[in-house]
């Protein structure tokens, strides 16, 4: 699950378009016949800059890739999904949801279901129920949540970076 890209135009939207793709990526390792790559192992392909599928699925060793962009206006959200096969480069499923933005988490539900649908993956009970399962009723904690592991992740990533270099 690669970060998705915020089409909001607003740089505090950065946080919402992580807390979607997080969520998502959260509800696709639930699923036992998935293997799903860790956020920070997809970090470095952070959306705005230039991506090479083909490239991407060799480097983290998968067959598909899921992408996918937020847009945040007001109370309406729009979130585009798009299944892809990284060793052909090729679609193999695509979705755009219209919601209202308290209406998120289901999105972000769905979204998973379907991914699991089109890779023919296996859905227990259990499994259907924790994808189901809202981190909280509060989508305003949830914001502010989400813009904190980033920013956490993000400098714990610097720190990283600028130790190896020394």
């Amino acid at each position: 699950v690669l970060p998705f890209q915020n089409l909001s135009g607003q740089k505090e939207n950065d946080f919402f378009a992580t807390g979607v793709q997080e969520e998502i990526l959260s509800n696709l390792a639930r699923i036992a016949d998935l293997k799903v790559i860790s956020r920070t192992s997809v970090l470095r392909y952070l959306s705005g800059q230039p991506r090479d599928v083909r490239e991407i699925g060799r480097s983290l060793g998968v067959r598909k890739l899921l992408e996918g962009s937020v847009q945040r206006i007001g109370n309406r959200v729009r979130v585009i999904a798009q299944l892809i096969d990284a060793q052909k480069d090729a679609h193999l499923w695509s979705q755009t949801y219209d919601r209202d933005v308290s209406n998120t988490f289901a999105v972000e539900d769905e979204i998973a279901e379907n991914i699991a649908a089109q890779l023919q993956s296996r859905l227990s009970p259990a499994e259907r129920a924790a994808i189901a399962e809202q981190p909280t009723d509060n989508l305003e904690a949830y914001q502010l949540y989400t813009e904190a592991t980033s920013i956490f992740v993000w400098h714990e990533q610097n720190a990283r970076e600028s130790l190896t270099r020394s």
